[in-house]
């Protein structure tokens, strides 16, 4: 299945950025109780419908670094499904400024781990997504 990236995402901010987001680093770098927080536990191979918009435009999962973590705002069940097939990933990361709680150092961390994680992606970038079907999922 051949998808492209949505840039319809109105929530985002000035600094948030597409990144592609390789599975071992994003294993490392986890945090783990935040990931394993889904509403389901079981992992079925299909896309929910609500993933995409028109034409096979991707809803990327949006994330955020927290004290030297990954962490998510949506998308952990997307995640968890796309990293069973690939090995990158189209993702969000906020800007590292992003909590208006954040300190300069905290930033300067943040941006730092952010380019250990990820390389930034062109934005007509396509991928190959696994053939799996597309469900409402709930």
């Amino acid at each position: 299945m051949r998808v492209s990236v949505s840039k319809n995402r109105n929530s985002l901010e000035s600094g948030d950025e597409y990144f592609l987001l390789n599975r071992d680093a994003f294993y490392e770098h986890v945090d783990r109780e935040d990931f394993e927080c889904r509403k389901s536990t079981i992992i079925e191979a299909t896309y929910h419908e609500n993933w995409f918009e028109i034409d096979n435009a991707f809803l990327p999962p949006i994330l955020f670094i927290k004290d030297g973590k990954v962490k998510f705002i949506n998308g952990r069940h997307r995640t968890a499904l796309l990293f069973s097939y690939l090995t990158e990933i189209p993702v969000i990361f906020l800007s590292p400024s992003a909590s208006r709680f954040a300190s300069a150092t905290e930033v300067i961390e943040n941006k730092s781990l952010i380019g250990k994680l990820v390389q930034s992606l062109k934005p007509d970038r396509l991928f190959e997504f696994p053939d799996l079907p597309v469900k409402n999922l709930g």
